[in-house]
């Protein structure tokens, strides 16, 4: 299937076991709080912290069932989770509450239906006192306040669903009246790598990094936030929006998506996948470095005769730039257009195209290795955009045609010429 990428029998096994240990232990963390714990004549306001720990001990036991998954906290701020807040955290993979839960044993979350009323693990959820948000905050008020009153932090997804990809939606303002109505500290927390190694839709769970970042606490008197929740939602959202681009940046390398980009063409045959492979590898650092010169929303136009493995990589590094894509070989456009990365009506705005269309870009990406390839190129150089990037045999069209007036030339390698309109 070209929707979907392929999977090996490693990561076949290995995501069996880590799901078959996570709902054998979701059942037996249910069966414990239906069966043995209302029958330990003790208090349930000292069995409920065994309980949680039990819980946040679990949850971080199933991360570490793959080893070639690696898992790491950055905590600079030196948070404890002593003081009860709100934690905010960005959701794009089951592994999302996981990740969270292992932080501290006294969190608990707003979960949807299937979490909350799952056959197995849901007992254990509703013992634990998650609170399911379909019920709506208002109705969950007073639960949520004795939770807290019991030195229990919440923590919420405040996109409400999954992204299908690393970009965090737009925030809902339930986390932010939540802290307002209880008075409590915000704690974002930046979740990197769960997008890759197990996204939405997905139950494959592949090799990669698992990286959390703590962030420092955002305290209700911390009035440049706004006085608000409705402000605080706006202007938070926007600050962890842009902690996780630096923390992107911090730990995504030129290689970081490119066993991503290699998946697209696994099974295309191996002269094509040799030659991406090839590819990447010695001009991965050229296409790396284009990252840092187009905006993550622009709009761009790719004349190219490869296999479309630069479209792949703009897209999985920016899921929100809108690529358009003319491959004159229409083998090799067929090849491009038949990978899970271009599926139509996915994640990614990646669109293939028969023709050039006239205008409506912002960036123009010729990118030639045959010279044969390099006629007929008047229209496309003389469109409106503000940024011409040229790539390998594309350099030359600079001597060939002289087109470039009120451009000017403000990156050169060995691989590309990068200019940008006057």
């Amino acid at each position: 299937s070209h929707t979907k990428r392929p999977i090996t029998i490693r990561h076949l096994i290995h995501s069996g076991i880590s799901f078959g240990y996570f709902g054998l232990g979701g059942l037996i963390l249910s069966v414990l709080s239906v069966v043995l714990i209302p029958l330990i004549p003790i208090s349930m306001k000292k069995k409920m912290p065994v309980f949680h720990k039990l819980v946040s001990k679990f949850m971080k036991s199933v991360l570490y069932t793959n080893p070639l998954v690696s898992k790491k906290i950055l905590n600079p701020y030196n948070e404890d989770f002593k003081k009860q807040a709100v934690i905010i955290a960005n959701h794009t993979s089951f592994l999302d509450i996981l990740a969270i839960g292992m932080l501290h044993h006294k969190i608990i979350f707003l979960v949807n239906d299937w979490v909350y009323n799952s056959p197995i693990f849901g007992r254990a959820v509703r013992m634990a006192g998650f609170y399911p948000v379909s019920d709506g905050l208002e109705n969950g008020l007073d639960h949520l306040k004795k939770k807290v009153d019991q030195g229990y932090s919440i923590a919420v997804f405040p996109e409400g669903t999954r992204s299908y990809t690393h970009k965090i939606k737009r925030f809902h303002k339930g986390a932010f009246l939540l802290a307002e109505t209880f008075h409590l500290d915000i704690l974002p927390v930046l979740i990197h790598g769960n997008s890759e190694v197990l996204p939405k839709s997905t139950f494959i769970i592949k090799d990669g990094d698992i990286t959390l970042k703590i962030l420092e606490r955002i305290k209700p008197s911390d009035t440049e936030f706004g006085k608000t929740y409705a402000e605080k939602t706006k202007t938070i959202s926007s600050h962890f929006k842009k902690a996780f681009e630096t923390f992107r940046k911090e730990l995504e390398t030129e290689t970081y998506f490119h066993a991503l980009v290699l998946e697209d063409y696994r099974y295309k045959g191996d002269v094509v996948f040799k030659t991406i492979n090839t590819d990447l590898k010695k001009n991965g650092g050229s296409y790396f470095t284009l990252f840092q010169h187009i905006n993550s929303n622009d709009k761009v136009f790719h004349l190219t005769d490869s296999y479309g493995q630069l479209n792949s990589l703009l897209a999985l590094n920016a899921p929100g730039l809108s690529i358009t894509s003319f491959i004159p070989d229409t083998h090799k456009a067929a090849i491009a257009r038949y990978t899970a990365t271009a599926t139509a009506n996915g994640p990614y705005k990646l669109n293939y195209v028969t023709a050039f269309p006239e205008t409506g870009f912002d960036v123009l990406v010729i990118n030639l290795r045959n010279p044969k390839s390099l006629i007929n190129l008047e229209l496309p150089l003389k469109q409106p955009v503000k940024m011409l990037i040229l790539l390998h045999q594309g350099k030359i069209l600079a001597e060939i045609h002289k087109l470039l007036t009120g451009k000017t030339l403000v990156l050169e390698n060995d691989v590309l010429q990068l200019y940008k309109t006057n």
